[in-house]
């Protein structure tokens, strides 16, 4: 979110904070790209004095302070820390009526809170819901699990880089009536029914006074359905240089080399939610899209990119269908946001061995998965035999990344990137399909790399266990 887009109270906070409007500018660019909320950056970052924060805070906020708060307590739906008179105690003034304290008390509040209780959706599951998406947007958690499990509903949270967190707890009827919900505001923007329950069900939520778009995936299960919501921002636009998404410099100085190139193939690989298309839009930034004809195709559209023509696929809409299209207007960049489909697949080798920089993410274990998992695409369409598509992967293709996101110990958010950036040797594995030869050409793997950030002391074991064990 852009500082002229901050809440009134937010901007003056920080301007009072740092004594001027510059200053303040600068300062939310450094909050902005930190990956933490706005105290917590402060604070812990920054080392700005907690207590002076807090303070101002209650100023702009119109709330209370207190430097301590009584041990027993339990948490509400949102977070906050409630005493047995009924008393709210937060750091951070999300209602008017909570009594704010330091962030080092706040925390040792839930370091000695019995245990997570089980909360009231009350009257309103709406305004229980939306309160549960804004405060994930402003701690900067991406995921939303909730999960029927029999006599409770437990519903969970997930940042970037890090683990599933349980959050609240509900009872059945509440979480029942919590899905409920949040199924009929989705099928006023999708096709979700609304009395189906025995069968998986895709759609969205817009929360457009916020500007948050939500994917909803409706699960059903013997203890009760479940339902996965990707929160995403759709406000302002995207201009993350490869530097401020803290990318290594060997691999800054890879993908500038590439980005700049005028036709080929780039393929990002990766699961779920592991940053694939925030670097491709970086690497497209390295080439000013304003002198360019970028054309994106994707689903869904997280954030815009200034200069670049994005669209969104539907069922009449499909990825293999963009790229068609594109190529008629002679673009100079194309982004397809996922090879799911032999049809895909075709059309990007295609754009890229016709005169266009060609991006494309695809799920896959490591950057030499990345090919296989394409060359299995390609064979989907019995157009092209598996030496064809071996050739045309080898000829056109510029890098083949594959990347996971890793949240340090201090909750700096960092991307972890293998390569192959393709030489005379390895384009002639590729083009002889010797995989397991290619592997051992792999840039920095994955293992490696995590390897030192646990020997630095800056990963916890469980973190370093996933990838190494």
């Amino acid at each position: 979110m852009r500082f002229e887009d901050l809440p009134l109270n937010l901007r003056n906070f920080l301007i009072d904070l740092e004594g001027g409007e510059k200053e303040a500018y600068r300062l939310w660019e450094r909050i902005r790209s930190s990956g933490l909320g706005v105290v917590e950056t402060l604070v812990e970052g920054l080392g700005y004095r907690e207590e002076k924060v807090i303070e101002l805070l209650s100023k702009h906020y119109g709330n209370n302070y207190t430097n301590k708060a009584p041990s027993e307590v339990f948490f509400t739906n949102n977070g906050v820390a409630v005493d047995q008179n009924g008393y709210k105690y937060f750091y951070y003034p999300i209602e008017p009526d909570v009594i704010l304290v330091p962030y080092s008390e706040y925390k040792r509040l839930r370091s000695s809170a019995k245990g997570q209780a089980v909360i009231t959706v009350a009257e309103d599951p709406v305004a229980f819901f939306d309160n549960l998406v804004l405060e994930c947007t402003l701690l900067n958690i991406n995921d939303i699990l909730i999960n029927g499990q029999g006599a409770i509903y437990t519903i969970y949270v997930k940042q970037l880089g890090g683990g599933l967190v349980e959050k609240y707890a509900l009872s059945k009827e509440d979480g029942e009536k919590l899905v409920r919900s949040i199924k009929a505001r989705a099928s006023k923007y999708s096709d979700v029914k609304v009395n189906v329950n025995d069968r998986s069900q895709s759609g969205k939520i817009l929360l457009e006074d916020y500007a948050i778009e939500l994917r909803v995936e409706f699960l059903p299960a013997v203890e009760g359905e479940s339902v996965s919501i990707r929160v995403y921002n759709v406000r302002g636009y995207f201009n993350k240089t490869l530097e401020e998404l803290n990318y290594r410099k060997d691999f800054i100085d890879v993908a500038r080399r590439v980005a700049v190139r005028k036709n080929g193939l780039i393929i990002i690989g990766g699961a779920t939610g592991q940053g694939k298309s925030t670097l491709i839009k970086s690497m497209v930034l390295e080439q000013n899209p304003f002198k360019k004809v970028v054309r994106m195709v994707e689903d869904p559209v997280e954030i815009r990119l200034k200069g670049a023509t994005q669209m969104q696929t539907s069922e009449a809409f499909t990825f293999a269908d963009a790229i068609r299209s594109f190529m008629r207007a002679v673009p100079d960049i194309i982004v397809i946001g996922e090879t799911r489909d032999g049809e895909t697949a075709l059309s990007v080798i295609d754009a890229a061995m016709s005169g266009h920089l060609t991006y494309t993410t695809i799920h896959a274990n490591d950057c030499v998965g990345n090919l296989e998992r394409f060359i299995l695409k390609l064979l989907e369409t019995n157009r092209l035999s598996r030496d064809e598509a071996l050739a045309n992967i080898s000829s056109a293709l510029l890098l083949t990344a594959n990347q996971v996101l890793i949240r340090t110990k201090e909750g700096k958010l960092l991307p972890i990137v293998e390569w192959i950036e393709p030489d005379e040797t390895t384009r002639l594995l590729i083009a002889k399909g010797e995989f397991t030869e290619l592997r051992k050409h792999i840039q920095n793997p994955i293992p490696h790399q995590i390897s030192e950030l646990y020997t630095q002391g800056l990963i916890d074991e469980e973190t370093y266990a996933q990838f190494c064990s």
